[in-house]
């Protein structure tokens, strides 16, 4: 091989690398964003999670759904909505949207266990990638 095609290969070869680099960074760079955006998504879920543990310090006992507790299950986030709630399990379910990926129209949940006599609450998914939860989100059932 001249010295003339193995420059050009090497060239190709260092642009093919840097090509691979950037596509890698900026999967790694979505993700980040995707999991930035998340504690929005949990945090849009706070309102009603406050009227439920004043229902339940009210009448021990958790609403048997939204309209009992008087819920205002409107998001106070873009990226949390909409949000439904569960009287049968506890649950808080809310969708995330505008995040991008494959964590669009997948849910957080936020589920109310009562343990020595005061509401607990546990973060997860049934269907949200691990990956973009965190570690304080990490229930899977």
């Amino acid at each position: 091989m001249t010295r003339v095609k193995r420059i050009a290969l090497r060239t190709i070869l260092s642009i093919l690398i840097v090509i691979t680099a950037l596509w890698l960074l900026g999967r790694c760079s979505q993700d980040f964003g995707i999991r930035a955006m998340m504690s929005q998504v949990i945090s849009a879920g706070e309102p009603a999670r406050g009227q439920i543990e004043a229902f339940y310090q009210q009448h021990k006992r958790l609403p048997r759904d939204a309209a009992e507790a008087e819920l205002d299950l409107r998001s106070p986030s873009r990226y949390g909505e909409p949000i439904y709630y569960d009287g049968g399990r506890g649950e808080l379910r809310i969708v995330a949207r505008d995040l991008g990926g494959e964590a669009d129209g997948k849910s957080i949940v936020l589920r109310a266990e009562v343990s020595s006599g005061k509401l607990v609450w546990i973060c997860g998914s049934y269907d949200m990638p691990a990956k973009y939860r965190g570690g304080s989100c990490s229930w899977t059932p």
